[in-house]
C-alpha cells in the first residue's frame, strides 16, 4: 500500500470511528487498528497524530459544492445575490450537517487548537458571502452581520429543522425558510443594485 494510500485508508477510518463513538473515544491504537497499520506507522504518516487526522477530517467533510461556492458572476442586484448565497446553502448545509452531526457533540471536548480548523472553514464561507455582499453594501459592518445572519440561519434551520425533526411540525420547507428570509429580514435591501452599476 503507497503512503497515499494508507493515509486515505487512515482517514477514512478515523471519520467513520470519531463519528460512532466520538473524537474523545477514539484512541491512535483504534484507528490504526481499523487501518491496518502499526500506530507508530500512522504517526510516520500523520506526525501531528489525533489533531492532524481530526483537521483531515474536517476538511474532508466539506461539500465539494461549499469549497469552491463562489459565485462565477454577481447579478445585478442584491435581492438575487442573496437567492443565489441561500440556494448553495440550502443545497450543501444538510450535507454538511449529516457529516459533522458528531462534531457539534464533541466541540465541549475539544481543545481551543483542535476547534481551530473547523472554525476558519466556516469563517472562510461566511467570508466569501460577506465579499459579494460587499459589492452591493457599502458598509463593511452591514455586511458582515448580513453574511452572519444568512450562514447562521440556515445552520439553526439545518438542525433545528431537520436534525431535530421540527420541520415535520412546521409548515415552512427550506425553501419557504429562504423565501420568509428574503421578505422579512432583507426587504429594504432586495433592490439594491451592483454597486459598480449604481450611478
Amino acid at each position: 500500500m503507497t503512503k497515499q494510500n494508507l493515509g486515505e485508508t487512515i482517514i477514512m477510518n478515523a471519520a467513520q470511528l470519531f463519528k460512532k463513538q466520538g473524537y474523545k473515544a477514539t484512541s491512535i491504537k483504534q484507528i490504526a487498528n481499523a487501518s491496518g497499520c502499526t500506530t507508530a506507522a500512522l504517526y510516520y504518516y500523520f506526525e501531528g497524530g489525533k489533531s492532524e487526522i481530526l483537521e483531515t477530517v474536517m476538511r474532508r467533510m466539506q461539500p465539494e459544492q461549499m469549497r469552491e461556492a463562489k459565485l462565477q458572476e454577481l447579478p445585478p442586484r442584491l435581492g438575487d445575490l442573496i437567492g443565489a448565497r441561500m440556494e448553495i446553502m440550502k443545497d450543501n448545509m444538510a450535507v454538511m450537517a449529516d457529516r459533522i452531526r458528531w462534531l457539534f457533540m464533541e466541540m465541549a471536548n475539544l481543545s481551543d487548537e483542535d476547534k481551530l480548523p473547523f472554525q476558519k472553514q466556516l469563517l472562510g464561507f461566511q467570508s466569501e458571502i460577506k465579499a459579494d455582499l460587499q459589492q452591493y453594501i457599502a458598509d463593511e459592518k452591514q455586511a458582515d452581520q448580513i453574511a452572519w445572519i444568512m450562514f447562521c440561519s440556515f445552520f439553526g434551520y439545518q438542525q433545528l429543522g431537520v436534525t431535530m425533526g421540527l420541520d415535520a411540525h412546521a409548515d415552512l420547507t427550506v425553501t419557504k425558510f429562504t423565501e420568509a428570509m428574503q421578505a422579512v429580514i432583507f426587504a429594504d435591501l432586495m433592490d439594491l443594485p451592483k454597486r459598480d452599476d449604481a450611478a
